[in-house]
This record gives structure tokens, C-alpha cells and sequence, in this order.
């Protein structure tokens, strides 16, 4: 399923209950990937990076059986194919 978040934005409350749904959590945060078990982990800033300025989640998103990609970053869609 695609999704195209400038015509449908995924708001801060539907991101937390998107993301309590996978194991695997990645998010791009510059040049570092980081990588949480679930957004139990540290809540608070798991939402802060995977929210984006506007207050939606952030693009790209791309999720997989039980593992969400947040944000651009070469290495994670590397792992992706992996």
C-alpha cells in the first residue's frame, strides 16, 4: 500500500498508534540510523524524531512485516533489501 502523505499526513496521535504496532523501529537522524525494539524504549523520543516540523510523521515511511523506516538515509533501505 502507498501512501501519499501531502494528500493524507499521518497526524502525532495516528503515528503513535501506527508505531506501537512493530517490533523494529529505524529512524534516520542525519547520517545515523537509529534503531529502537518498540516505541516503548523511550517514547517520548521516539515521537520527538519520527514527528516531523509540520507535527506529522515524517517521509519517507516505509514499513515491512514488523519493522517501520522513518526518514531518508541510504543504510536503512540497504537493510530493507537485505
Amino acid at each position: 500500500m502507498v501512501v501519499n502523505p501531502g494528500k493524507n499526513p499521518i497526524t502525532e496521535e495516528e503515528a503513535v498508534i501506527l508505531l506501537n504496532s512493530f517490533k523494529k523501529i529505524f529512524v534516520a537522524r542525519g547520517k545515523r540510523v537509529l534503531e529502537y525494539t518498540s516505541i516503548h524504549d523511550d517514547k517520548e523520543k521516539v515521537i520527538q524524531i519520527a514527528i516531523g516540523r509540520a507535527g506529522n510523521l515524517r517521509t519517507p515511511t516505509v514499513h515491512f512485516e514488523d519493522t517501520i523506516f522513518i526518514g531518508y538515509n541510504i543504510d536503512i533501505y540497504k537493510r530493507l533489501i537485505q
